[in-house]
């Protein structure tokens, strides 16, 4: 064969192999568009929905970036449920098409290709968040994205690459800190394996590295301004609730950003099926796609609600695999817990405007809603009349929203509280309502209207403060920069490799 026709086959053959892996990002793209819908928006899109209102570099609790999408969604396509999943999807799709071109740098050929795209494509763990306005769907793609970029380089050594990766990593920064992890992990792996380390040129790396620092500097800059919060944040989860045992945490990291797993892992199954009669290698691609399938019901909520619950009940009869429907506090549902936190919002902005009858017309305009949940303030705030209601937390980012001292003569707070425990709060208690549904964040509130909260109660409003943000009691540069060192210090003695 001829140097040309040479060339020609392998034109051909690249030209076929990019036609697929843009096939299988518009099938990605395709099966989100037509469920996007869904149960209404989950309980932390509502919040990132209202912390993208302004534009922000920071936040006490996130990284900015989904806040941004959010604004970005409500500026190009208006705010309704579809239009805030645009975006993610998008970003999905683009997730699968370079895990397509990751197993290309790796060797992999057309059947590679269809193995590690459908493989990422039929992940459970994929579809349940490749929709959402959360940042796990822009992790897996920075991830992904810096994946490629480490491999081309490598394969190519061209400079375009490293700068792409400084791009993935700096937005992937400003998205969640996690992808430090990425960043430690490859430069292991260099230093122990690459015997070409020497050689390297360190100066083909200062214009991607001042890249990345000029991409991450105000977020860095507006954590040092305010105390550094990430790390106060990550002590009170590390010493809360969310307790995540090592090996369960590499275990999501694998089942979560995995683009490279899935890529690596079709490589190795188009060997093992290379020689293998045709019948077979569709046989196992189908079923990858068969088990999507069934799975579809329990990850996406597209079924009719009493279908979903249905649907569930026999799977779970029929496989005894349960987990989908636990909830974090250890309760057992008849749906999922994430599809369970799409629901009822509407109820809960019916309930409050009942609420405020409670109160004389001439004071309705005024109406304070103290609440300890950011999913519950989110979703007053997206539903509710912002004009009538002023929603107020000490918790999470709308804390820096909110006032510094309780100083209402009135206040609607909801909380799971129950009554037996609220009788000192205000000089007088009247409990409006108790919420029952399915959804985590909702189900047992209680509707309460203080009236002249006492000072034992003001004092727990500034102490749950003090508890999320230290830094808003920091007056004067140097208590501020005390604490700021104080607090990195607590963090650093604190890090356990069984706390996450």
């Amino acid at each position: 064969m001829s140097a040309t026709s040479k060339q020609l086959v392998h034109f051909n053959d690249t030209e076929g192999i990019n036609i697929i892996i843009w096939g299988f990002g518009i099938l990605k793209l395709a099966i989100h568009l037509f469920t996007l819908q869904g149960y209404g928006f989950h309980a932390d899109e509502l919040y990132y929905i209202e912390l993208g209102k302004s534009f922000k570099w920071g936040f006490l609790d996130i990284s900015p970036f989904v806040s941004w999408v959010a604004g970005v969604s409500e500026y190009l396509t208006g705010n309704s449920i579809i239009s805030y999943r645009i975006l993610p999807s998008l970003f999905s799709a683009a997730t699968v098409i370079v895990t397509g071109h990751i197993t290309r740098l790796l060797g992999g050929r057309s059947l590679a290709v269809v193995i590690a795209c459908s493989a990422i494509i039929c992940s459970p763990a994929f579809l349940a968040t490749s929709y959402l306005l959360q940042p796990a769907v822009f992790d897996q793609f920075f991830w992904a994205m810096s994946t490629f970029s480490i491999l081309a380089y490598s394969k190519r050594q061209k400079l375009i690459y490293l700068y792409l990766c400084a791009f993935a990593l700096g937005l992937g920064m400003l998205n969640k800190f996690s992808i430090l992890l990425l960043v430690g992990s490859v430069g292991c792996a260099w230093v122990l394996i690459s015997a070409k380390l020497t050689h390297f040129k360190f100066k083909r790396v200062i214009g991607p590295f001042v890249l990345f620092l000029l991409i991450i500097s105000p977020n860095i800059l507006w954590q040092w301004n305010h105390g550094f919060p990430v790390f106060n944040y990550t002590l009170m989860v590390g010493k809360g609730a969310y307790r995540i045992e090592i090996w369960d945490y590499i275990l999501q990291l694998l089942l979560f950003h995995g683009a490279s797993v899935f890529a690596a892992g079709g490589l190795c199954w188009s060997m093992l099926l290379e020689k293998v009669a045709i019948m077979s290698k569709t046989f196992f691609i189908g079923s990858l796609y068969l088990f999507a399938l069934l799975s579809l019901p329990i990850v996406i909520p597209f079924l009719p609600m009493n279908l979903c619950r249905g649907y569930i009940k026999g799977t779970v009869r029929l496989t005894g695999f349960s987990r989908p429907l636990r909830y974090e506090d250890g309760t057992t549902g008849k749906i999922p817990q994430f599809f369970a936190d799409m629901t009822d919002w509407e109820m809960l902005n019916q309930k409050i405007k009942h609420a405020a009858r409670y109160y004389p017309r001439s004071k309705r305009s005024s109406i304070t809603i103290l609440t300890d949940s950011y999913a519950v303030a989110g979703a007053l705030k997206y539903y509710g009349e912002n004009k009538v209601f002023h929603v107020i937390s000490a918790h999470n980012s709308f804390l820096m929203d909110s006032p510094e001292t309780l100083h209402m003569p009135t206040v609607l707070y909801l909380s799971k509280e129950a009554p037996s425990k609220m009788s000192n709060v205000a000089s007088k208690v009247t409990v409006i309502d108790n919420l029952k549904t399915e959804n985590s964040h909702l189900n047992g509130i209680y509707i309460y209207r203080l009236t002249s909260p006492s000072a034992r109660f003001k004092k727990k409003y500034l102490k749950d403060r003090l508890s999320f943000y230290p830094g808003t009691a920091s007056k004067g540069m140097s208590k501020r920069n005390s604490y700021k060192f104080q607090i990195l210090l607590q963090w650093f003695w604190s890090i356990k490799l069984t706390e996450f």
